[in-house]
């Protein structure tokens, strides 16, 4: 057991503090910009959203062999695509099944 003399604790509250040196300025600094991100990053996640299919309305996105593509169609087109959607996407079988998957979410017949 350590006996502490009396007063002790005035000594420890009331002295004055040694001044940051440059690296624990830096460290601090450094904490703080992440913690910041880190953030900014969670807040980014939780408010956007992608597009989805429901009402008439498609949003597809599939790898291609050319590229990705994202298709985002609502009402007459969406219809349209829909119905073609074996002639659109003859060659890649990738975007064929999504757009068919995609358009029976959004309740539009398909060929």
């Amino acid at each position: 057991m350590l006996i502490l003399p009396p007063g002790h604790y005035k000594d420890v509250i009331l002295s004055p503090q040694a001044p940051r040196r440059g690296f624990e300025r830096w460290l601090v600094a450094f904490v703080a910009v992440v913690l910041a991100a880190g953030a900014v990053g969670l807040g980014i996640s939780f408010t956007s959203h992608a597009p989805k299919s429901h009402d008439g309305c498609i949003s597809v996105s599939a790898a291609t062999p050319i590229g990705g593509s994202e298709l985002d169609r609502c009402g007459a087109e969406a219809r349209d695509l829909c119905a073609a959607s074996e002639q659109t996407a003859q060659t890649w079988q990738v975007l064929q099944a999504t757009l068919v998957r995609e358009c029976r979410k959004a309740g539009l017949p398909t060929r």
